[in-house]
């Protein structure tokens, strides 16, 4: 069974406990109603007896005494004043409208309690099924012949991966090269790396469970294929890269962003790692949405 189907169950549960409420309130109401016409009516009929035994000379009259349709007027003004409350048509005609307010606003909140559980509900099936673009390695790469800066240019690329279970519509990559303090790599990040771009129209596909290399140019550098970069740096610097990935899901346009930053490693110069870029920053920088 679907979570949709046990909501909408609950749903029906919920109605019928509605509906018995306002039932229960409804036969009150009457039951009062009931009670008070009765006892309207009573008192009616004592006022007229009592006149014709006024007309009969039965009974002694008294100065300002009331003609008896008046007396029935009396025997309404002297009741508790909540008797006005149920009395027909006027007092039941109010609860009516009550009761039809209230079922109104039962019936608003039952409306938004069911439209929040379905946001809900579909929001965890968009998480679910949505792409999730993961980035696990980064070099730099060169020799491209198709490229209009030539075969020379050097690009920053990395290996992405779709970790969902729909496709992505990757818009584009957007990543820097620089140096910087090796304990703040916050140092060395650009927030124009957010910045779209104009990219509005997805430049890949990446199906689920598969990857694909992305790359961007870095302006102004330029190496041939299989040379080695060397560089001096200031004590307690080293080179980064921040990148990050722009990408919409198969539910929406709504951008998504992978940011990564990576670290260059010397030989040796951490156990078990190998010469190259590694992710460094922690959850800082190294974030998807």
């Amino acid at each position: 069974m679907s979570q949709f189907e046990i909501h909408r169950f609950s749903l029906q549960g919920y109605n019928f406990c509605i509906v018995w409420k306002y039932l229960a309130i409804l036969v009150v109401v009457l039951g009062l109603a009931v009670f008070i016409s009765g006892r309207d009516e009573r008192a009616a009929q004592e006022s007229a007896q009592k006149a014709a035994l006024k007309d009969n000379g039965a009974l002694s009259t008294k100065a300002g005494e009331n003609h008896p349709q008046e007396n029935v007027a009396d025997s309404e003004r002297d009741g508790p004043s909540w008797y006005g409350f149920f009395r027909w048509p006027v007092g039941t005609t109010t609860w009516a409208i009550i009761l039809t307010l209230m079922a109104i606003a039962d019936q608003t909140k039952q409306t938004a309690i069911a439209a929040k559980a379905t946001q809900q509900a579909t929001e965890h099936l968009i998480a679910s099924e949505r792409a999730w673009i993961l980035v696990s390695k980064v070099i730099f790469s060169s020799g491209a012949s198709d490229r209009p800066e030539g075969n020379k240019q050097v690009f920053i690329q990395c290996a992405a991966k779709n970790h969902g279970r729909t496709p992505a519509r990757v818009l584009g990559l957007n990543a820097l090269y620089a140096s910087g303090p090796i304990s703040d790599p916050g140092q060395t990040w650009d927030d124009r790396l957010y910045d779209p771009q104009e990219k509005t129209i997805p430049r890949w596909v990446i199906l689920p469970d598969k990857a694909s290399a992305l790359h961007c140019p870095i302006p102004g550098f330029f190496a041939e294929r299989g040379q080695v970069i060397r560089a001096d740096l200031k004590e307690g610097e080293a080179y980064f890269i921040h990148g990050v990935i722009q990408y919409w899901d198969m539910f929406s346009e709504t951008e998504r962003y992978t940011r990564f930053c990576c670290r260059w490693h010397n030989d040796n110069e951490t156990p078990g790692l190998d010469a190259g870029f590694h992710f460094a920053g922690g959850d800082r920088f190294n974030q998807q949405t």
